[in-house]
């Protein structure tokens, strides 16, 4: 097989990330797995023999739509290919739609969240999604959207990003009073994260509990409205903004936090919730993606309602007061990590999902 997948994430471009990481997975299946990035730049980046990077280039979204579509009708001359499969199934999954009718194409639709879904978004998912030959999605909570917008279940597979931490499980610590106590969050700082939330209810609780910090993993257009928001709360000291970090940084962070917190209003599967669990913390979520999938409340973390206040200023408290419940819940946590199809069954299912494309 020879699959070209169209891409929103940059961060292919860094050979040490994990999704980097995860693509030479993909193209290890396969005799070739190219990949196109929408980005202003045109960088080309060879990952190995069958995996290669382009960046689209263009100076705005719509002139990278037909950079890509003029780069994929270029590539697949040469190339060959049989698949075209793409990240989203609005803008890039219209593109893909058009090219694959084209290029006479088997197509793949990745379904990872439901951000915005109204409007011209809506209008592309419903014209793309019927037309795919088969769609990958990240958990049932998506598959049965799915079925709810009159995609047949035959058309569906499922299957959660895979993270390959059973060779390094970390122990869990329980840590004395005298230690600050760590909340941790992590993603793009972007409104449907709903970072301010998590903000708001420190502020709350820091009133009461001096010795606590929250810190905030990542970057992305709401950070310098967040910062404020924080120096208007006179909070700089504990509520610390780090950006992106990556591999023994990031590791860091997840090692010397207490609990781990999600407050996004939709999600397509969260990923970070996998690898705070790895790390044996207590997980407070909102109701969104693998929640009630993975995590369920009471048993290996604490779900939500969704941009509820008051719920989760006092999960938050319980977690903090409650040593005893917090070390349960992350020791279930990183229990579920444990039980996890393995990377080779969850390749097993990317594999099938292509083999459906080619039908």
């Amino acid at each position: 097989m020879r699959i070209l997948s169209l891409s929103l994430d940059r961060n292919l471009f860094d050979s040490q990330s994990a999704v980097a990481e995860r693509t030479l997975s993909y193209g290890s299946l396969v005799n070739l797995y190219h990949v196109i990035v929408q980005d202003k730049k045109d960088n080309v980046l060879n990952l190995s023999e069958q995996v290669i990077v382009f960046g689209s280039g263009g100076s705005n979204k719509i002139w990278r739509f037909f950079k890509i579509y003029h780069l994929v009708c270029d590539l697949s001359k040469k190339f060959k290919y049989d698949i075209i499969t793409t990240q989203d199934q609005y803008y890039l999954g219209f593109l893909a739609l058009i090219l694959s009718k084209k290029l006479r194409l088997g197509l793949e639709v990745q379904v990872h969240g439901w951000d915005n879904f109204w409007g011209l978004r809506y209008l592309l998912a419903r014209i793309v999604l019927p037309r795919a030959k088969t769609i990958r999605t990240v958990g049932e909570r998506s598959s049965k959207k799915l079925v709810g917008l009159g995609i047949s279940n035959q058309k569906i597979v499922v299957v959660p990003i895979f993270t390959d931490y059973l060779n390094f499980l970390v122990a869990n610590k329980q840590k004395s009073n005298s230690e600050k106590f760590v909340f941790l969050t992590v993603g793009r700082l972007v409104k449907v994260k709903n970072i301010q939330q998590q903000i708001l209810c420190f502020a709350q609780l820091s009133k009461q509990f001096r010795n606590i910090e929250l810190r905030i993993v990542g970057d992305g257009p709401e950070r310098n409205k967040l910062e404020k928001i924080v120096a208007n709360l006179n909070l700089k000291d504990k509520i610390l903004f780090t950006g992106w970090l990556n591999g023994n940084e990031l590791n860091r962070e997840y090692e010397n936090a207490n609990c781990f917190l999600l407050t996004s209003k939709n999600e397509g599967w969260g990923l970070v919730i996998v690898e705070a669990a790895n790390y044996s913390l207590p997980i407070i979520m909102t109701d969104v993606g693998c929640a009630g999938e993975f995590i369920k409340d009471g048993e290996n973390g604490l779900v939500i309602e969704i941009n509820n206040n008051e719920l989760l200023l006092k999960k938050m408290k319980e977690i903090l007061e409650n040593k005893d419940l917090a070390f349960k819940l992350g020791q279930a946590a990183q229990h579920s990590v444990v039980t996890m199809p393995s990377k080779e069954e969850t390749l097993a299912l990317y594999k099938k999902s292509w083999v459906r494309a080619l039908k």
